[in-house]
């Protein structure tokens, strides 16, 4: 019977336990945790950075979306939660370039450029307005009306307006 462990990180982790490893192991997820808690503060008050290719991005995302999701997050200006959102966006993006088969490193844009399209499929298709147009009738809308319009979801780039 398995149980998914991996025997080569437990191996790691009981000889680190016997060398102090077991405290280091709690120390850096501490350290995680408060380097978001400080990246909260900042980005409340209204700051724009990109992350850090050294950040524990799962980590990040856990600690800034539980600030989203407190109440205080609602009495924020619209422009400072738009900004958090992309933050926690360019984290998210980390992970997903870090995972599977191709993934390439996350380049944070500069300032001021536009942000970019991101194959949305699972498969990595374009989004649908820049994929070729299928054969035959658009299925219907909601409630039986015309069919949704495609629009595109983007996240805008820290410091730039939202799209219209």
């Amino acid at each position: 019977m398995s149980f998914g462990i991996d025997t080569n990180g437990m191996k790691e982790l009981l000889t680190d336990m016997q060398a102090g490893g077991l405290e280091k192991a709690f120390t850096d997820a501490t350290d995680d945790q408060s380097q978001a808690n400080r990246e909260n503060m900042a980005l409340v008050q209204g700051n724009i950075f990109n992350v850090n290719s050294f950040d524990n991005h799962p980590v990040h995302i856990t600690v800034h979306t539980t600030l989203q999701k407190g109440a205080a997050y609602n009495y924020l200006p619209p422009n400072v939660q738009q900004n958090i959102e992309a933050h926690v966006a360019q984290h998210r993006m980390m992970v997903l370039a870090g995972s599977g088969p191709g993934g390439a490193q996350f380049q944070p844009a500069p300032p001021g450029a536009p942000p970019p399209i991101v194959p949305s499929g699972p498969n990595g298709e374009l989004p649908p307005e820049e994929a070729p147009e299928a054969e035959g009738p658009a299925p219907p809308g909601p409630n039986g009306g015309p069919p949704a319009p495609n629009v595109p979801f983007t996240v805008p780039t820290p410091g730039q307006p939202a799209p219209q």
